[in-house]
């Protein structure tokens, strides 16, 4: 033969070649495929060798590793395998498949969970470090824990109910909610507020740092028998002390009996003052009066001092007698004429003078 060289039909690309003849070679340069056309005569192409690049994979197709002994992607369906060879082992018992930083596929023995172990906070118990772990309530007083919940233990004689909607405090005389849900008693009773009470028993002492105490009542009863008045009058003598009370005849008036700090411990009875007494009796007050005594017996522990005029602070002149008087209680007369004898003036008082026989 003049020609030694066969060539067959070719292709720089690497898509299959179409009208080929029955029996017809062809050849893709690019995708190095080797083509028989189809013996039918229907002008398809028949891949019968040569190189195989990756591409999809289709019915009828064959696996073909790439250039890098590697298979780029694979789709399949319902898939049951039996083994797993993953980077030249099957893997032993309780190892997972991991990928690495390259990609790579390899069996690894999984690490420790991030959880090493669960401790109980305050108000429950349990834990543990491995395995089933349980954390339970730790019941105390007045709690309940069981497999349905965890429950108030209401006590209906302590104040509390529990039914299937709430946990409630048991109300007790005079005690109720108001439209806020607030516990009241009718009142308020902050440190500030005005409190009425009906009968109050105090076991302990009662302090009042107020600036009056008014005693509404009928009959007042104090068990001490000595009453002490004046308790802060220590630094200096500055307060009257006593008691004074009110009545009213046209106009109110003020009566009582105090000892007068500006006059050493002189007891004073006094009456008629429409001024009120307050750390002192006004002795100069409007209609303020020494009021009067009327005793049993009165026994006295020196002599009486007697004054003219009533005045109840000069001692008795020798030689004087005591008389009753308008102006006070008694008073002191006396004469130092020879000759005077006590009578009764035409005006009824009595008084010393000389007796007249009279004319005619």
């Amino acid at each position: 033969m003049a020609n030694s060289v066969i060539q067959v039909k070719r292709s720089t690309t690497n898509a299959a070649p179409t009208g080929l003849a029955n029996g017809e070679l062809a050849y893709t340069a690019n995708g190095e495929v080797l083509f028989l056309g189809s013996p039918n005569g229907n002008g398809l192409s028949i891949a019968i060798g040569g190189r195989r690049f990756p591409g999809v994979l289709t019915a009828n197709h064959a696996l073909v590793a790439n250039a890098t002994s590697g298979i780029d992607k694979i789709i399949v369906a319902n898939l049951v395998p039996n083994q797993v060879y993953a980077n030249g082992a099957f893997g032993d018992a309780g190892q997972v498949l991991t990928s690495g930083a390259g990609g790579n596929v390899y069996w690894t023995t999984p690490t420790t969970a991030d959880i090493n172990s669960v401790t109980a906070g305050n108000g429950l118990t349990g834990g543990g470090t491995s395995g089933d772990v349980t954390v339970s309530v730790l019941a105390n007083n007045g709690i309940i824990a069981n497999s349905t919940g965890v429950f108030v233990n209401a006590n209906t004689t302590g104040g509390l109910v529990a039914n299937s909607t709430a946990l409630s405090v048991k109300l007790g005389t005079g005690i109720s909610f108001d439209g806020s849900g607030n516990l009241a008693i009718g009142q308020a009773v902050a440190t500030t507020s005005n409190v009425t009470f009906n009968d109050i028993t105090a076991s302990g002492n009662l302090v009042v740092n107020g600036t009056l105490v008014t005693l509404d009542v009928e009959t007042l009863q104090v068990e001490d028998p000595l009453i002490a008045l004046a308790r802060l009058n220590t630094a200096a003598d500055t307060v009257d002390i006593g008691l004074y009370g009110t009545y009213n005849d046209g106009s109110t008036r003020y009566s009582g009996i105090f000892r007068d700090a500006s006059n050493s411990d002189i007891w004073t009875i006094f009456a008629n003052t429409t001024v009120q007494p307050t750390t002192t009796v006004d002795t100069g007050g409007t209609g303020y009066a020494l009021g009067g005594l009327l005793a049993g017996s009165l026994t006295l522990g020196t002599a009486l001092a007697v004054g003219s005029g009533g005045t109840g602070r000069n001692s008795l002149t020798n030689n004087y007698v005591l008389v009753g008087n308008t102006a006070g209680p008694v008073q002191m007369i006396g004469s130092t004429t020879e000759g005077h004898v006590l009578q009764v003036t035409s005006s009824g008082t009595v008084a010393f003078g000389a007796l007249d026989g009279g004319t005619f």
